[in-house]
């Protein structure tokens, strides 16, 4: 199971990221 850590931070990151760029747009438009 450890193998997937990895993976799963980086899912987690993509979701985070993608959710503060969505936001960022929406306050700046």
């Amino acid at each position: 199971a450890k193998r997937w850590d990895g993976i799963v931070d980086k899912l987690i990151w993509l979701a985070v990221s993608g959710a503060v760029g969505f936001l960022a747009a929406q306050i700046v438009r």
